[in-house]
């Protein structure tokens, strides 16, 4: 058996992918077969979702591109999975306690953004992330000038200010 410590990349990279192929599939049954939907959407708990969450931002900053892409797409996957099985009010609960743990990460890390790209939209109301870190916008400029995360934060800045002020959300 593989531990945790001994997963090389490909193997992190396999499951992600199987995984995303597996809410892919689910999500596809849900649109053919809406009876379905209960059934599949109680084998992911918040719990396990949770951890998933997590182990995306805990791998995402020392991913190489192929994994960093399986990671992409399983949370962007899963987030359209847990959407389209939670009742709204338990979706955004989940959504929202994610977003929290997300600003409280580094300004520095490349997941923060990220999270943050994808959780955003989720969240009511429209301010939450300006209420949450009122400093918010001014701690993402000050990290523009990195070579490395400089357009994450300069896309980061423009969606949530564009959110915040958006008068059809």
């Amino acid at each position: 058996a593989i531990t945790a410590n001994q997963a090389s990349t490909t193997y992190r990279t396999l499951s992600c992918d199987t995984m995303s192929v597996w809410f892919t599939r689910s999500l596809q049954l849900f649109n053919k077969n809406p009876e379905s939907k209960n059934a599949l959407g109680s084998l992911l708990t918040n719990e396990m979702a949770t951890f998933i969450f997590h182990y995306v931002i805990d791998f995402w900053n020392d991913s190489g591109a192929a994994l960093g892409n399986a990671l992409k797409e399983l949370f962007i996957k899963m987030i359209s999975f847990l959407t389209s099985t939670l009742h709204p009010d338990v979706s955004n609960e989940l959504l929202t306690s994610w977003l929290e743990t997300s600003l409280d990460l580094p300004y520095t890390m490349r997941a923060f953004y990220f999270m943050i790209e994808h959780l955003h939209k989720f969240i009511k109301p429209n301010n939450f992330i300006l209420n949450y870190k009122p400093n918010f916008i001014a701690n993402c400029i000050s990290n523009i000038w990195s070579k490395s995360i400089g357009s994450a934060v300069g896309k980061i800045v423009f969606l949530v200010l564009r959110y915040n002020y958006d008068d059809k959300n």
